[in-house]
């Protein structure tokens, strides 16, 4: 779900700032990236500004990740059988659908085979040990609940923009297993079906615009093919009707978003006291990151587990390049998170889950300037 998370947030951050009067001009990154370094006098905008000029980019490398990044060096292979879906034939009822792409646009694609992560067992944990496995009935419809919280924080040279952060949202979607297959393998369908924006204390101006545009994400779904031990093999996702362009980003954040819904399992029987780990690297804006999340099993019961969660995310210094052009050099990135989650094996979504990760990037900008970026997210999840 994070990588789903952070889109909706910085794109959540752009309606703020588009609300906000603020008598400073919102910062122009294609512009920051090539100014000199004596633009270090001039009065620092507001990180939530920052994001209104770079929506398009979303995930913790704003605002230079623009998805125009270097090629992958074989960590990934590139999504193959990407293609545009068909729109649902009707908008959402009560919610604004998104603006029509400009004419001659082309269509928003999706994302098909995703990369598989390697799970390894540190220990197996006390007597008696089962398989964990995941075995949904066909027909199953779970609703899961999502409310989402971020705050980011901005730093260019020796200025630091006042902090940007977007009120609580939450967001419901449904998942609907489609088939099990002989090898246990699980095809389910997904649909975001609602969203709300918590406008407790918040102007009402920003409040209609945030409901507004996370109310164009309403409709945005598709199907996703995992293993019974939480692996997903494949995702498709649908643009809702009158997608833009723009809402590529945020389908991909949603096909990552899939990657995660169902949590990996060993292949070894455990028992309480096992630990496990997850390793995978995901290509985000055309920045390579591993992911490691390890996995503490502290609680069993007939058909549930109770986990504890670690996540640590990394890149190694690369070069990013801006959407001018200007290319942009990733000094590092780092990010550590830890949570909870009660998984029900006979369901997709968990019974209860929560995570909280803060995220630092740093980076180097043509005018040899530095620029660090932290984020805060906490993400929490109860299905029925």
């Amino acid at each position: 779900m994070l990588r789903f998370a952070r889109s909706v947030a910085l794109l959540s951050l752009a309606l703020v700032a588009g609300c906000q009067k603020n008598d400073q001009a919102p910062v122009q990154p294609e512009k920051l990236a090539t100014s000199s370094a004596s633009s270090d006098a001039a009065a620092p905008p507001s990180a939530s500004a920052s994001v209104a000029a770079t929506s398009s980019a979303p995930g913790p490398l704003i605002p230079y990740a623009a998805g125009q990044g270097p090629a992958p060096t074989g960590d990934i292979p590139s999504p193959d059988g990407a293609e545009p879906l068909p729109s649902p034939d009707a908008a959402p009822s009560g919610k604004t659908a998104a603006a029509a792409p400009p004419q001659g646009a082309k269509a928003v694609p999706t994302v098909a085979k995703t990369p598989v992560g390697k799970v390894t067992l540190v220990k197996a944990g006390a007597e008696p040990r089962t398989e964990l496995r995941f075995v949904p009935k066909v027909g199953q419809i779970d609703a899961l609940s999502m409310t989402m919280k971020v705050g980011m924080g901005v730093s260019v040279g020796t200025k630091k923009m006042p902090p940007g952060n977007v009120p609580p949202m939450l967001m419901k979607l449904s998942l609907k297993v489609g088939e099990v297959r002989p090898n246990g393998d699980i095809r389910y369908d997904f649909m975001l079906n609602d969203t709300e924006v918590n406008a407790k204390g918040i102007d009402p101006k920003i409040a209609k615009a945030l409901d507004k545009g996370l109310g164009a994400l309403v409709g945005l779904g598709g199907y996703a093919i995992a293993s019974s031990t939480g692996i997903t093999r494949e995702v498709k996702v649908n643009p809702p009707k009158g997608a833009s362009p723009q809402m590529q980003q945020i389908m991909q954040g949603m096909e990552q978003a899939m990657n995660q819904i169902l949590m990996p399992l060993p292949d070894e029987p455990v028992g309480k006291g096992a630990q496990w780990t997850f390793t995978n690297t995901v290509r985000q804006n055309g920045v390579l990151i591993t992911q490691v999340s390890t996995f503490d099993l502290v609680g069993v019961k007939p058909g549930k587990i109770k986990l504890d969660v670690k996540l640590e995310q990394k890149a190694k210094p690369q070069t990013i390049v801006a959407p001018n052009g200007a290319r942009v050099k990733l000094v590092g990135l780092s990010a550590a998170g830890t949570g909870k989650s009660i998984l029900r094996l006979a369901h997709i979504s968990p019974q209860r889950s929560s995570l909280a990760i803060s995220t630092q990037t740093k980076m180097t900008l043509p005018d040899k300037r530095m620029m660090a970026i932290d984020t805060n997210m906490s993400i929490d999840m109860s299905g029925k």
